[in-house]
């Protein structure tokens, strides 16, 4: 497989691993494919967006497993949070099929 196919096999499965998702802590789902990955658990190894031209199927898997989706809202609230709000990072309360956040 060329590395052009690779690349958008990729991509197709990233994006398709958001459809008919939603935001897992305000639960906004229109237009799905703009969520953000945010790796909560595990060590992150890789941003999932550099995966789309280099990452094996396996390395990509690995990785969304490490994640919870977010909308660019919530994801930008959590990071400004935790740079300028509180030294501690959020923290996850519950199973990751029934999240609850506690913001600092």
């Amino acid at each position: 497989m060329s590395n052009k196919n690779i690349k958008r096999r990729n991509k197709i499965y990233i994006n398709k691993q958001k459809q008919n998702k939603q935001c897992e802590k305000c639960g906004w789902k229109e237009h799905s494919e703009i969520l953000h990955y945010h790796h909560y658990k595990g060590e992150k190894l890789y941003e999932i967006s550099s995966l789309n031209s280099r990452g094996s199927m396996h390395l990509i898997k690995t990785e969304i497993e490490k994640c919870i989706l977010l909308c660019p809202n919530c994801h930008a609230w959590l990071h400004y949070q935790e740079k300028y709000i509180s030294s501690i990072p959020f923290v996850l309360t519950k199973e990751i099929s029934d999240i609850a956040y506690t913001w600092r």
